[in-house]
């Protein structure tokens, strides 16, 4: 199905962003893409995830974070119907006819997961935190253990830094504080082992809006003034650099270096 038919099933704003991505794909690769949009749009229609996120425009963010990264069709794929699962019992059989094997085994791996993952719920507050570090460490190891492709970690990953944006500025305190904890325990420390530093960076910052967000607009206002007084720094020199002589700018130069001003 070609990228035009599938406009026939995608609201104008989905069917923006299917262009924009095709830009970068041959022929085949549109196709496929654009039958794992028609498949989501069909199904998630009117559907919310748990968090009251509608799932076409989550699992389209989720789909355009992989397309930031580099990866391939399949992938973008995978992450376009990542939440079949939650709507489509049948949805191995669907995706291994309508997509192929390989995207329905990613989603697998990715559902199979999110299953895991939710033993570090089992952890306890109350325990000691050598125990808890340990076994937070064991989850981890569990997750890249099972998971033959890293492609599905990286589905894993744009999924949770959607969810994260969500709650950025909405959702209940309990539901950012348990997204930005899953985040720091689990989640961005499995960025950093494989080196995905731009999800890392992205993911923790998220969690620390989420988790804190008195604290975190203190420090982004203080970071900003920071910036801003540097710039005005720098726009300063430049001016009294621009308006001198090349003796005028060395004299200012060691003169500037004495003072340590």
């Amino acid at each position: 199905m070609t990228i035009e038919a599938a406009a026939f099933r995608a609201d104008a704003e989905t069917m923006g962003w299917l262009k924009a991505q095709a830009e970068r794909l041959g022929q085949d690769d549109q196709e496929l893409l654009s039958r794992a949009l028609t498949l989501a749009a069909e199904h998630y229609a009117g559907q919310s995830n748990a968090l009251g996120e509608p799932l076409l425009s989550h699992c389209r963010e989720v789909s355009s974070t992989l397309s930031r990264l580099g990866l391939d069709a399949e992938t973008l794929a995978a992450g376009l119907v990542s939440a079949l699962p939650s709507v489509n019992p049948g949805w191995v059989p669907l995706l291994q006819r309508t997509l192929g094997v390989g995207i329905a085994t990613r989603v697998e791996g990715f559902v199979r997961m999110g299953q895991i993952q939710g033993l570090r719920s089992h952890s306890g507050e109350a325990k000691k935190s050598a125990d808890r570090t340990a076994q937070l460490e064991a989850v981890r190891k569990m997750l890249l253990a099972m998971v033959q492709d890293v492609r599905v970690v990286l589905i894993k990953l744009a999924d949770q830094l959607q969810t994260l944006r969500h709650l950025a500025s909405r959702g209940e305190d309990f539901a950012r504080r348990s997204a930005a904890r899953d985040t720091f325990e689990v989640l961005a420390p499995l960025a950093n082992r494989l080196g995905i530093w731009q999800l890392k960076w992205e993911l923790e910052d998220l969690a620390f809006r989420c988790s804190d967000p008195v604290a975190y607009k203190q420090i982004a206002r203080e970071l900003d003034i920071s910036v801003r007084t540097v710039e005005a720094h720098r726009q300063s020199i430049r001016r009294k650099l621009g308006l001198a002589g090349q003796a005028d700018l060395i004299r200012y130069a060691v003169e500037h270096a004495r003072s340590g001003s």
